[in-house]
């Protein structure tokens, strides 16, 4: 066994010796994809001798090629790498940078993507505030595209990060805007999830009278067209107060564990349609 780890470990030191030759050549895509690809190879632990020639050579593709999409690679496999070892501020460093090459491309989707991952990494530092910025980012990417399905998607995944750091009343106001939405989408599921995520709402805040109000709102609009919202609304109404409340059915209506939203957005630019 550790003549194939030694073997492993001559194949990566090789790749990064030929890396650190290419270092004095013209930066190319070929170099940011041999970047992404040790990445992979990168060995278990903390290795700063391996990472330097990776973020040197990732650095002079940039001044290069700031919108290569196999540097996005290099930098997103890099914020990778570091988050696992618990590095945060190098994997944010890596993820600002993966964001800033979509940027440059006006590719918004794959901006999105980024900022989900960012928001991953925030997370894990438990920097919050960081989380709803993301979510912000593409929000503006969502309603710059004049796509209103993506909108509704992210204000009522804005909803549940308030929620979830305890600002209620924010949460509500997110709530309701994704909710008018909604209605003006004719989209009678989504106007249900909306009222009932206010009532889990008003139930972590302990006012059961409103939570009650609108499940019982909803529940008389959801009875033999929609079983899994009124078994779920029902399910509420029989919570005993004081307990915590079911899960919700709709994990990609904003995601508690830390992803976005992202697949309610369509990713189609309305203003080109």
């Amino acid at each position: 066994m550790n003549g194939i780890g030694d073997g492993a470990q001559q194949f990566r030191q090789h790749l990064v010796d030929a890396l650190c030759e290419m270092i004095t050549d013209e930066p190319s895509d070929a170099v940011a994809d041999l970047v992404a690809y040790l990445w992979l190879l990168a060995p278990e632990g903390d290795d700063s001798d391996w990472c330097r020639p990776l973020l040197l050579m990732a650095d002079q593709v940039a001044a290069t090629l700031p919108a290569s999409l196999a540097l996005a690679t290099a930098f997103r496999r890099g914020a990778e790498f570091f988050r696992a070892r618990g590095h945060y501020p190098l994997a944010v460093s890596q993820g600002l940078r993966e964001l800033a090459v979509h940027r440059a491309r006006d590719d918004r989707i794959s901006s999105g993507a980024a900022l989900q991952s960012l928001a991953v990494t925030y997370r894990a530092q438990g920097r919050m505030h960081r989380v709803v910025d993301c979510a912000d980012g593409i929000l503006e990417d969502c309603i710059a595209c004049r796509d209103e399905t993506g909108i509704a998607s992210m204000l009522g995944h804005l909803g549940c990060l308030m929620a979830e750091v305890g600002r209620h009343s924010a949460a509500v106001g997110y709530f309701d805007r994704a909710k008018a939405l909604y209605e003006k989408l004719s989209d009678t599921s989504g106007v249900a999830r909306c009222h009932v995520q206010v009532a889990r709402v008003h139930l972590a805040a302990g006012d059961r009278r409103a939570a009650n109000r609108r499940l019982r709102h909803v529940l008389a609009q959801c009875i033999g067209l929609d079983y899994s919202t009124a078994n779920h609304v029902q399910a509420l109404l029989a919570t005993p107060s004081g307990t915590a409340a079911p899960a919700s059915p709709w994990p990609e209506f904003g995601d508690p564990t830390g992803g976005l939203a992202w697949n309610g957005w369509s990713g189609t630019d309305a203003s080109t349609t």
